[in-house]
């Protein structure tokens, strides 16, 4: 190893409602809003671009260009017209007096992203010679950002649709549709790593070099699993002189929105007798005995008579740490990878039953063992633990958004306590307190996927590749729900919360997979003059073996 970079990387994160006010100073023009006219062309042919994105700078003003290349748009005076085209570098016009209401653009070809390789199925493919609907997301642009799933790196990628429904730690997985909702399989994508179908949820975000959408015909070549369309995963790879890379992350997380609910017991109950009232009821749902009864009682005795805003209680802040090491090389002989990561995640709700841990391992290495004959090995290993409260913490923002400022936290004693008045539809009060700390629904996850290929060179230009993958997984549910006592304010009467013909109890889940890959093809590649021809046969052998005992006690 001959020289070793050493690179830190520190970020504080704060998910925070934030309002900035900033000043800025703009050159002062008459607010004169002008019709725009114009083409845009290609510089080296010559030729209309239909399609090009035309918009104003910092703005949501846009359009398009029609089959003739011709545009149409409404701007002012020293505001800026963007043209961006894939292919095409991007260029920029300032609109600064009225005669430019006709204007002739011609855009620049990109050679480098045309000449990029691009990952396709079963194979890659020059950018410029692509002819389906394909996306491509560089993952140097997701660097330094708090990517705990590599599903959430998907959002603003074109023509995806990624929907991320909580940011639990363990399940923050988003929801990805390519194509809608279909009727063949379910309507996730088929997701491919280094070609072996596998889920994203067990990668680290640190390992992925790009990622691919297939939309269209170009994911035929996968069949009827690829009715959704497919994603495509490729693992990053050593390269240049051997080097030691380190990244460290820290992030808080808050919630960015919360009810405006009201936390005063007092203006609580006069509400809540304002709307008997209303209904027609024929007598308040608290007395005024009641009412100054309370009023004093809290001057004296908070855990009787308690003001508690829940959401103060039972929220706190999250806390993201994210470490990553890799070694990586490369020479004309040889590469290598091999990267090691951990995630560390308190998520937003108190108590012990809201964290999560992962582990990863990467290994992408490969060898020239001559000028035909290339070997290699890929290990991608996953080992993940997360918590959430014994009825789920779907259930436990549920019994959270009901609670009550007149809902004791924990009494004298400790007992879990619940009000001595009585509040009509509320008979088993659920506590947040209770249900975050008493039992747990825990999920240990570990999957390691491995395989090895050859690519070999044969005669009159043809190539014969062949990968060898074996998917492992073992996941084990542990939930467990004991007995739940609440102690009533003030009376000191104990209610079972959950029924004792079903609490305590205990479940094991333990889910065991084994798929075994195993493809092969043969490629050959031809071009002449400013054709391609592209040949390719191939066959792919997929064996899955399931298990799935349960244990309940």
């Amino acid at each position: 190893m001959k020289k070793i970079n050493f690179s830190f990387t520190a970020t504080f994160l704060n998910i925070i409602n934030l309002f900035i006010l900033s000043g800025y100073i703009y050159p002062i023009y008459a607010q004169t809003y002008i019709n725009i006219r114009g083409s845009v062309y290609s510089y080296e042919q010559n030729v209309p671009l239909s399609g090009v994105s035309v918009r104003v700078e910092n703005t949501q003003i846009g359009t398009i260009t029609n089959q003739e290349g011709i545009f149409n748009i409404q701007t002012e005076i020293g505001q800026t017209l963007v043209f961006t085209y894939l292919g095409y570098l991007p260029q920029k016009i300032k609109i600064i007096s009225a005669d430019q209401q006709n204007l002739s653009v011609k855009l620049h070809q990109n050679v480098t992203e045309l000449n990029s390789v691009i990952v396709v199925g079963y194979g890659t493919e020059r950018k410029e010679n692509l002819t389906g609907s394909v996306s491509v997301l560089d993952m140097s642009t997701k660097e330094n950002q708090p990517i705990t799933n590599v599903s959430n790196a998907l959002h603003g990628m074109p023509g995806l649709f990624v929907n991320l429904s909580n940011s639990m730690p363990g399940v923050d997985r988003a929801t990805i549709r390519i194509r809608g909702i279909g009727t063949l399989n379910n309507n996730d994508p088929l997701v491919l790593v280094d070609g072996i179908e596998y889920s994203m949820d067990e990668l680290n975000p640190s390992d992925i070099a790009s990622i691919t959408i297939l939309k269209d015909a170009s994911a035929a070549i996968y069949g009827s699993k690829s009715a959704n369309g497919v994603i495509l995963i490729t693992t990053k790879s050593g390269k240049g002189k051997s080097h030691i890379d380190y990244n460290y992350y820290y992030g808080i997380q808050r919630p960015t929105y919360l009810p405006n609910a009201i936390w005063d017991p007092i203006q609580y109950m006069l509400l809540m007798n304002q709307a008997a009232a209303n209904e027609g009821k024929g007598s308040p749902y608290f007395t005024d005995e009641d009412i100054q009864q309370y009023k004093e009682g809290m001057n004296t005795d908070p855990y009787d008579y308690p003001a508690n805003n829940w959401f103060d209680i039972a929220l706190r802040d999250g806390i993201i740490r994210k470490h990553d090491l890799s070694f990586s090389g490369s020479s004309d002989i040889y590469q290598y990878r091999l990267s090691l990561g951990y995630l560390n995640r308190h998520g937003i709700i108190f108590g012990p039953c809201n964290d999560e841990r992962k582990y990863s391992l990467g290994l992408n290495t490969s060898f020239h063992l001559n000028k035909k004959l290339e070997i290699g090995l890929t290990l991608d290993g996953y080992y993940r633990f997360y918590t959430e409260p014994s009825y789920t913490t779907d259930n436990f923002w549920n019994y959270l958004m009901r609670t009550l400022p007149i809902m004791p936290d924990t009494l004298k004693d400790g007992n879990y306590g619940y009000p001595w008045l009585r509040v009509p539809g509320r008979n088993n009060w659920e506590h947040p307190r209770m249900i975050a700390f008493e039992g747990y629904y825990r999920k240990y996850v570990q999957r390691f996927l491995s395989t090895i290929f050859s690519n070999y060179q044969l005669p009159f230009g043809m190539n014969y590749h062949v990968k060898f993958g074996v998917d492992k997984y073992d996941g084990l549910l542990k939930v467990f729900i004991p007995q739940m006592v609440k102690e009533q304010a003030l009376t000191g009467t104990l209610m079972n919360w959950n029924s004792p013909s079903t609490a305590p109890r205990a479940e094991n889940d333990d889910y065991n997979t084994l798929n075994v890959h195993f493809y092969n093809t043969i490629d050959w590649h031809h071009g002449f003059k400013s054709h391609n021809i592209n040949v390719m046969l191939g066959s792919e052998l997929l064996i899955v073996m399931m298990m799935n005992p349960l244990w309940q006690k």
